[in-house]
């Protein structure tokens, strides 16, 4: 090309010559103004085509330089871009630079990225977007054989239209005309994302009028594809390596988990086995099964057990902070778990917001108690196999306390049995039979006799059981009693002391005698019979569920012993033995007229009610009395012989009637 040049030292704007404009980057504008200028100063035909020629070459090479200068823009962005990708890990951050990119470097309205479905090959989701109207494209999913991707996945090459909704080389589907539609999308230009030969989404760009993309276009956004596929497939390698980390370092927690857990039920064990093996009991199970969990544990049952080693271990009811909670009553626990089926370690949230769980005890049908882990938040799995295996040794452990308590139990009622019916057998054997029950013979004891009513009898022996193993005693069965050894020589401190306590237990109906103190054999199996004797005389004069010592009962002490009896006998016969006689021989009941009417300080009104008589018969009735006794009776101090008299009679009947195992009216004729 000829390029003419301005005069010199003459560089007017106007005047500039060709190479000095590209040189300076004049734009089209001024460089077609330097044209019409040299036309018009064009003298002749030939100059004028001179001045053309440059002119056109001059503007193509000016085009040629703009391409270029376009061109090494977009390689330097490119290649800018094809550094930062790499450099991004996170799938998301990723594709939001792809589609940005996208829509600056070829500067159209709109860019978004599709890829294939994970959980579905025939699906694509549209997840990234740019320069968009309405949010209604940014999570699309619909099918991938449908649209401008359906084509570009097909063939793996780029595809565009100049009028979407209108081609009919698309295979349409309603919903995504709808979006594209939505979005006023003129021409539309979809490139592959492929890895290797597999097409793993669709980048695409659309303009909101029709014009054609170039090839440089098609080619720029091709490259970028190319380098955002790799980019893709690298962040998804990344997530799934980070993925696997995570996943490895969560089994590496879980196994190290297991481990401390496998530690933790080995320590358990083998102090539980300790503990087992040397007689502990259950406050040291459930002490270790609360260091193992770090949480509160407790043991709640029905009964009192006892220790192998024989002394006195009462097992713990649920202790603070939570009493009180019904959950946790023995009542409410023995109820949940009544049916053996029912019988599995369930969680129950408590009131106050802490969390319990409860594993229950049981041998054969028979339900022993539960052990309770109280904590403030869910327990782990690790926590409630530690609470059923404490549960476990909680059990083993009842049931040797249970054996070993009825061994117990066995020894000492035999003992007792043998003590109180043969004080006299050989000292030495029974020296021995004591040693094995923990007696001393030769120590001071109080005798405790308990008569149970009906149905109470295992009440009163728990009772009794506990008795014994507070003060170190020992409890057995004799003659229909349940009878209990109390160490010590103060039986009024022993009756006071249970007549405060025994009232508020389970056996608040029996009736108590205690007597002593005793030593050695024969005075042990005296102050039974003592003991026995103030039972039947408390139930002569109607006092049962009372607890009483010899002492207790004033004149009718004496009645024990056969001299006391001799001289109860012939008090009686003195003072109204013709009016015993009298009614037996004639089948009344003066005898029982004048006790009431001396018991009613000789009131005639209260007594006939009592009796339940017209006034007129009870003065019938008198008078017979005064007839067979004569008038000295109602003298005041012949009056109190004979209320003393009529009252040893009844009780001399009643015991003797108890004596032979006969039933005891309330009131017995005499």
């Amino acid at each position: 090309m000829t390029v003419s040049t301005s005069p010199a030292g003459s560089d007017p704007p106007d005047q500039a010559g060709w190479l000095h404009l590209l040189l300076a980057d004049a734009p089209f504008a001024t460089l077609t103004e330097h044209l019409e200028r040299l036309r018009r100063t064009a003298t002749t035909d030939a100059e004028r085509q001179r001045v053309d020629a440059e002119g056109t070459q001059a503007l193509h090479l000016k085009t040629l330089l703009a391409e270029l200068r376009q061109r090494a823009e977009e390689l330097s962005a490119l290649n800018l871009i094809a550094g930062q990708l790499p450099a991004l890990h996170d799938l998301d951050d990723v594709l939001q630079e792809i589609v940005r990119q996208a829509h600056g470097l070829l500067s159209v309205d709109i860019a978004y990225l599709g890829l294939v479905s994970e959980d579905r090959d025939d699906e694509m989701v549209l997840l990234v977007t740019a320069g968009e109207l309405s949010p209604r494209l940014r999570g699309f999913r619909f099918p991938l054989a449908t649209g401008i991707a359906g084509r570009v996945v097909e063939l793996g090459v780029p595809q565009s239209t100049s009028d979407y909704l209108s081609a009919s080389e698309i295979l349409h589907n309603a919903d995504a005309d709808a979006a594209v539609s939505s979005e006023h999308i003129g021409t539309l230009l979809g490139v592959p994302l492929k890895l290797r030969r597999d097409v793993i989404g669709v980048l695409f760009v659309g303009v909101r009028h029709q014009r054609p993309f170039s090839d440089g276009q098609v080619t720029l956004l091709t490259s970028l594809a190319s380098h955002a596929a790799i980019a893709i497939a690298n962040a998804r390698l990344f997530a799934q390596s980070r993925r696997a980390v995570a996943e490895a370092e969560a089994v590496n927690r879980q196994l190290l988990a297991q481990g401390r857990d496998v530690q933790r039920a080995a320590t358990l064990h083998e102090r539980l086995t300790q503990i087992v093996l040397a007689g502990g009991g259950v406050a040291e199970v459930a002490e270790g099964v609360a260091e193992a969990t770090g949480g509160e544990v407790m043991f709640v049952g029905q009964a009192a057990t006892r220790r192998g080693d024989g002394r006195g271990a009462a097992v713990p009811a649920a202790a603070a902070p939570t009493t009180g909670f019904r959950d946790l009553d023995p009542e409410a626990l023995a109820e949940r778990f009544t049916a053996p089926e029912q019988r599995r370690t369930v969680e129950i949230q408590l009131p106050d917001g802490a969390a319990a769980t409860l594993s229950p005890i049981a041998s054969g049908e028979d339900y022993l108690g539960t052990l309770v882990l109280v904590t403030r938040a869910a327990p782990s799995e690790s926590d409630v196999r530690q609470l059923e295996r404490g549960a476990l040794a909680t059990g083993l452990v009842l049931m040797t306390e249970r054996a070993v308590g009825e061994a117990e139990m066995r020894l000492q009622d035999e003992f007792l049995g043998e003590l109180l019916t043969h004080p006299q057998r050989d000292p030495k054997l029974l020296g021995r039979r004591a040693r094995q029950a923990s007696v001393d013979l030769a120590a001071p004891y109080c005798v405790l006799v308990l008569a149970a009513p009906a149905g109470q009898k295992s009440p009163t022996r728990a009772v009794a059981t506990g008795l014994a193993r507070s003060r170190g005693g020992i409890v057995g069965e004799h003659g229909g009693y349940t009878v209990v050894l109390v160490p010590g020589s103060a039986p009024e401190a022993l009756r006071d002391e249970l007549a405060r306590t025994v009232p508020a237990t389970a056996a608040r109906d029996a009736t108590i005698g205690v007597a002593g103190p005793a030593v050695g054999p024969r005075a042990l199996a005296e102050a039974f019979d003592d003991g026995r004797r103030v039972i039947s005389v408390l139930h002569a004069l109607d006092r049962t569920a009372d607890v009483a010592c010899p002492s207790d009962l004033g004149i009718y002490r004496f009645l024990f012993s056969a001299a006391g009896r001799a001289e109860a006998s012939e008090l009686v016969a003195r003072a109204v033995g013709p009016l015993l006689e009298h009614d037996r021989a004639r089948a009344t009941d003066l005898a029982g007229t004048l006790t009431a009417f001396l018991a009613n300080s000789r009131r005639h009104a209260a007594t006939a009610k009592e009796l339940h008589i017209h006034v007129n018969t009870l003065y019938q009735r008198l008078d017979r009395i005064v007839a067979v006794l004569g008038e000295q009776w109602q003298e005041p101090e012949r009056a109190l012989e004979v209320q003393i008299a009529l009252r040893l009679s009844r009780l001399m009947h009643t015991l003797d009637r108890r004596a032979a195992r006969q039933p005891v009216t309330d009131r017995d004729p005499h």
